[in-house]
């Protein structure tokens, strides 16, 4: 394990928590769990490190869904999800990948995670406009085989995610994005 000092974000200390996390991730009944066999069995090492990240982070991101989650879980979120967006070469286990995001936001420090949280959403918003007016296009030459409601609710859910991500970065850097009328 890191120094206590290591599992400290946003003046939090997070290591209680963590452990205990850790403690339960390696549940076979969870139902991500084939995402860690995959990541402990493939032979490719950066298959591995994939399926492993993509494990840790779906044992983490659906406590924190849309505004569900309580501070702690919602920093940790913020750790892993940072370090998502790095280029990891293998994978050990859930515990040294852990120790590796706190270890890679304390190097990039939380105003510099907050900013790469925020850019990720504003890329998804960005994407997720050019698609919505595509399927628009789409939706006028087919009128009848539109669904509203499928289609409201999907994009309520792409919001959560947007949500949760934004949270996140207030929770690291609470003055880093105000609204245009806060400022």
């Amino acid at each position: 394990m890191t120094d206590d000092h290591e599992y400290v974000v946003a003046g939090r200390d997070l290591r209680a928590y963590v452990e205990e996390w850790l403690a339960g991730l390696e549940d076979p009944e969870g139902h991500a769990y084939g995402l860690l066999v995959e990541a402990r069995r493939d032979p490719n090492p950066r298959e591995r490190a994939d399926y492993g990240a993509a494990y840790v982070m779906q044992e983490i991101a659906p406590k924190v869904w849309g505004d569900q989650g309580g501070i702690q879980e919602l920093l940790l979120f913020a750790v892993i999800a940072t370090y998502q967006m790095t280029e990891r070469r293998g994978w050990e286990d859930c515990t040294t990948f852990v120790e590796q995001a706190f270890a890679h936001m304390h190097r990039i420090g939380e105003v510099e995670a907050a900013r790469q949280l925020r850019a990720a959403v504003e890329a998804r918003a960005s994407d997720e406009h050019a698609r919505a007016r595509s399927e628009m296009y789409q939706m006028l030459g087919r009128p009848l085989d539109a669904d509203p409601a499928r289609t409201a609710y999907w994009d309520r859910e792409r919001a959560k995610g947007n949500e949760r991500d934004l949270r996140a970065a207030a929770a690291l850097d609470p003055e880093g994005h105000k609204a245009p009328w806060e400022q």
